[in-house]
């Protein structure tokens, strides 16, 4: 679907961003990927379409089962290592560059 070249810097400010945007109960851990790897390391973040196998989490009480996930978010090294970032739906995971305004 897309896929933007980045650093493991910017990825992990980016992660950051996001994940502060929604309450969360306890602060949101560094990507596993990222750690340990110097803020430079080149990285790609890659955005797939389609089924999407993840686990995903119980219906609510009397609720329905969510849909099955149809985006994925995968990150991925120089040398091809690849990691699932995200697993979610098309209209609530838009595709977007990884980018962070600051240092």
């Amino acid at each position: 679907m897309a896929a933007f070249d980045t650093t493991a810097g910017t990825l992990r400010r980016w992660h950051a961003v996001k994940a502060s945007a929604v309450p969360q109960p306890v602060p949101v851990p560094e990507v596993q990927f990222l750690q340990g790897r110097p803020p430079s390391e080149p990285i790609s973040a890659c955005y797939f379409d389609g089924f999407i196998p993840a686990p995903m989490p119980p219906p609510s009480p009397g609720g329905t089962q969510m849909p099955e996930y149809d985006r994925g978010v995968f990150l991925v090294d120089t040398s091809g290592q690849e990691w699932m970032m995200l697993a979610g739906h098309k209209d609530t995971v838009p595709i977007t560059r990884p980018v962070v305004d600051g240092p």
